[in-house]
């Protein structure tokens, strides 16, 4: 274990006055036996509870702790993402006051820094959940992993270990709604996960089925065009369908002598108003689309690695060129 690595442990905090003294001095214990240099940020998340007191308390015996309190409730993600932002280590760990062990930090850091870029926590306990629920949260993953391409495990948490190239890229997207387990999984960097038994059930804040339905849908809308793409080929297919019944009320009209009156004019008039809707409504779709991913002004690359050359310019070198500079 490498003892002079600087790491970063933040903690959104909502309403966690009562664990906090005894999750904040496991949390020390741990960081100051492994490493020289870390730090603890604390996000509260606009608790109602004795929170701020509880944490005014603590910082006047427990050192290297940062803390910052939102305005108001913003979510557990904007909470996680203030906190990444403040964070200067060379890994950072995102975790859970309530659920998650801070004696597993130091080798999921060590983990982390042999490679992969991005640690990611699996609960060994499948969510409790109904039949339908569990059936559309599998069906959900399912669709994240073979359409949207997007590697967003089944029973996955918030705890996790991002390295710095990581923590840069996701501070660089500025998405309003944000998905901390997304966000890492579409990064590009390698992705390994963990599984570890959670001190206490997970999906305390997840909710029923109704909310996590509209849950899936602002992830999909806001990860991916996919569901514009499938309304925009829908269009095309019912216009070139269109089309098609165009050419067979052409020939019913020239084939079949007993032809109603005014039934062509009318199919005909019919037949193009839905050509053009249709098409409009794939184009719309492929505009709607593009915008979609303007706006988003999400960054055009991530940086995986950095490297610089450590051999030595020779002095001959570095005198030709000025002598070169003086000429001119």
């Amino acid at each position: 274990m490498d003892k002079s690595l600087v790491v970063s442990v933040v903690v959104p905090l909502r309403n966690g006055a009562e664990i906090l003294p005894a999750f904040l001095g496991e949390l020390a214990g741990v960081l100051k036996e492994a490493y020289y240099f870390y730090e603890i940020i604390l996000v509260d998340d606009g608790s109602t509870d004795r929170t701020p007191r509880v944490v005014a308390e603590l910082l006047r015996v427990q050192e290297r702790v940062r803390f910052l309190q939102l305005s108001r409730p913003y979510g557990r993600e904007i909470a996680t993402a203030a906190g990444l932002e403040t964070a200067i280590g060379d890994f950072v760990v995102v975790m859970d006051a309530l659920t998650d062990p801070p004696a597993m930090i130091p080798d999921l850091v060590a983990r982390c820094r042999l490679g992969s870029g991005v640690l990611c926590g699996i609960s060994s306990e499948p969510e409790k959940s109904g039949l339908l629920t569990a059936w559309a949260t599998r069906l959900f993953h399912t669709y994240c992993r073979k359409v949207l391409d997007i590697d967003y495990r089944e029973n996955s948490t918030d705890f996790r270990v991002l390295s710095r190239q990581a923590v840069n890229a996701v501070t660089r997207i500025r998405d309003r709604r944000r998905y901390l387990r997304i966000f890492a999984a579409t990064l590009g960097y390698q992705q390994e996960c963990f599984t570890y038994q959670p001190r206490t059930a997970v999906n305390q804040s997840r909710g029923g089925l109704q909310e996590r339905v509209e849950h899936a849908i602002e992830i999909v809308i806001a990860q991916s065009r996919h569901p514009l793409r499938v309304v925009s080929r829908l269009g095309l297919l019912m216009s070139v369908l269109n089309v098609l019944y165009a050419g067979y009320i052409v020939a019913i009209y020239f084939l079949k002598p007993d032809v109603a009156r005014g039934w062509t004019t009318l199919s005909m008039q019919m037949t193009g108003m839905f050509f053009f809707l249709f098409l409009i409504l794939a184009v719309l779709c492929e505009y709607v689309g593009r915008i979609l991913e303007e706006t988003q002004e999400r960054p055009l690359y991530y940086v995986a690695a950095e490297q610089t050359s450590s051999v030595l310019l020779e002095t001959s070198i570095e005198k030709n060129i000025l002598n070169e500079a003086k000429a001119i």
